[in-house]
Formats: structure tokens, C-alpha cells, sequence
């Protein structure tokens, strides 16, 4: 499955519960109660579809919402 494509689409299977639950962090957040979300899992789960699929749906809803985005580099060794 092309993820950059189901994200444009849509196309997110059995994901409204996840959707549902950050849009609710969110309306948290805009009534001031502040909070820290990671969204985790094994591998190929589609953590990332589901988060491209709800920034997406953010600059639809209120193109006020800033976004920051982080990612786990998985290192091995000493540096």
C-alpha cells in the first residue's frame, strides 16, 4: 500500500478511534489543558499514515494550528 497516497485519499483502515482520540488531545489543548502525546507501536502499524492523515485534516479544520514534528533515529555504537 502506498501510504503517501491513502494519506492523500483517506484511505485509513479501522483508524477512527486513534483520529477521534487526537482531535480530542487537540480540543484539549485549545482549552488550555496542556498536555504530551506519543503515539507508539511496533513497525508498519501506519503510526505515521495516521499522523500525516490528522495534520492534514488540521489546515482543513483551522490553519492556525502550528505543527512540530520529531523522529526517533534508532543509533547503534558509541558516538
Amino acid at each position: 500500500v502506498d501510504t503517501a497516497a491513502a494519506t492523500r485519499a483517506g484511505n485509513v483502515v479501522a483508524r477512527a478511534a486513534e483520529l477521534a482520540q487526537l482531535r480530542a488531545w487537540l480540543d484539549d489543548a485549545r482549552r488550555q489543558r496542556h498536555q504530551l502525546a506519543f503515539v507508539v507501536g511496533e513497525p508498519g502499524l501506519g503510526k505515521t499514515t495516521l499522523l500525516d492523515l490528522f495534520v492534514a485534516s488540521l489546515a482543513a479544520d483551522d490553519p492556525h494550528v502550528l505543527v512540530a514534528r520529531g523522529q526517533c533515529i534508532d543509533q547503534h555504537g558509541s558516538d
